[in-house]
């Protein structure tokens, strides 16, 4: 045997005072002496049935003092190791999974800290524990990632594109899409190639990279990085477009709602780079976002491989009286998951785009399709385009697992 490490199945983001809420989460806590490739890492998250699963291992600052005891590492230190895995693919990035790390470390083990920090193959990670009310949420900060992508079909004015439109834009690009459609074996390699991840990259070797980059950064360097985010790539970033990649984000949009029996109206279309997630915002309210269904077909996959995308989120106005500003779904066929609870660059969309339609700061959102959860957003300006995430959750089941 290899080794036995404690494991968690979390419920992120749910809503307070309602049962059988929120996104299903595994939550594995790795001995700091456990090192695992990538490939086991999947097979563990198979293992644990959840849409993705958190591995979560202590990292420690050159001369200080450890006990190694499977508990004190993690109430004691406040620093830590975060990947996240589905059985197919290494994720760059997953808020409500990190929320449920951070909610079994600060409110599960009773951690010492009031904050801890996560550093991930992308980007450090704060999270913060606070409470509100009876509830205790556990608080996080995301880059904001807002790129308007316009499309001159849609509009509140015109209601969306017609029919034809959309049959006249599908034909135009399922000729360089067919062509080159993937069989099945090489979707995940696609997807993978998307999210630029190597499925052989060690947990050892991330380890060295954070502890060398903590060796080149002082104290004051470390308080800062609470607010780490990337900068928005706002509307510069949609001048630095070409023509033709807006067309082909056209195209794909087209052809997404152009494989649905009766596709809805659209109010707008964002595009985000940085997390690649193509946003939808639909009329007709929570009735028309349940019956959203596109197929996505071969063509589907190739066009938002070629045009880098990642995520289809799915958004629209909440009905009047509701106690939450939007609604969302988000679909990932380009990483083997036709519909997931949400992604990290999925909620800094839905904040940005959000808080621009509306004024607001902060805002409130229902997520997912038969299991709903409620998240809270806020979005600052103060240093940079970031967003803060928070969402209450809820330890179901604790075990161990023995490898």
């Amino acid at each position: 045997m290899v080794g036995t490490f404690r494991v968690f199945t979390v419920n992120s983001l749910v809503r307070f005072g309602h049962r059988f809420t929120g996104i299903p989460v595994a939550v594995c806590l790795l001995p700091a002496d456990l090192c695992l490739d990538g490939e086991v890492l999947s097979n563990i998250a198979s293992d644990m049935g959840a849409a993705v699963t958190a591995f979560v291992q202590p990292l420690f600052r050159p001369g200080q003092e450890v006990v190694l005891d499977g508990t004190s590492e993690y109430t004691r230190n406040d620093v830590f190791a975060l990947f996240w895995f589905t059985p197919l693919v290494e994720l760059s990035l997953c808020a409500h999974a990190t929320l449920a790390a951070g909610h079994v470390i600060l409110k599960e083990l009773k951690s010492v800290h009031q904050t801890i920090e996560f550093k991930t193959l992308s980007d450090r990670i704060s999270v913060v524990r606070d409470s509100w009310g009876q509830d205790t949420r556990i608080a996080l900060l995301l880059p904001a990632d807002p790129q308007p992508c316009s499309l001159a079909d849609y509009s509140d004015v015109k209601g969306g594109a017609s029919t034809s439109q959309r049959h006249a834009r599908r034909a135009s690009t399922a000729s360089t899409a067919v062509a080159t459609t993937p069989t099945l074996d090489k979707k995940v390699t696609e997807a993978e190639a998307v999210a630029g991840l190597t499925r052989n990259r060690t947990i050892k070797a991330a380890r060295a990279a954070f502890e060398s980059r903590w060796r080149g950064t002082g104290k004051s360097d470390r308080g800062a990085s609470a607010l780490s985010h990337h900068p928005s790539h706002g509307a510069d970033g949609l001048r630095s477009m070409a023509p033709e990649q807006l067309e082909n984000l056209e195209g794909l949009t087209e052809t997404i709602l152009g494989s649905m029996l009766n596709p809805p109206l659209v109010r707008a279309v964002v595009y985000g780079p940085l997390h690649r997630n193509l946003l939808i915002h639909i009329a007709g309210g929570p009735t028309e976002l349940r019956h959203f269904a596109p197929v996505f077909t071969p063509e589907i996959l190739v066009l938002g491989t070629q045009n880098k995308v990642s995520s289809l989120v799915v958004t629209c106005s909440p009905p009047a009286g509701t106690n939450y500003d939007f609604a969302a779904r988000c679909f990932s066929p380009w990483t083997n998951v036709e519909e997931e609870a949400m992604t990290g660059g999925s909620y800094s969309a839905l904040a940005a785009y959000w808080s621009a339609r509306c004024g607001l700061k902060e805002l409130r959102g229902l997520l997912g399709n038969h299991r709903k959860g409620l998240v809270n957003l806020m979005v600052s300006r103060s240093r940079g385009e970031y967003v803060q995430m928070s969402g209450s959750s809820q330890t179901i089941i604790t075990g161990k697992y023995d490898l």
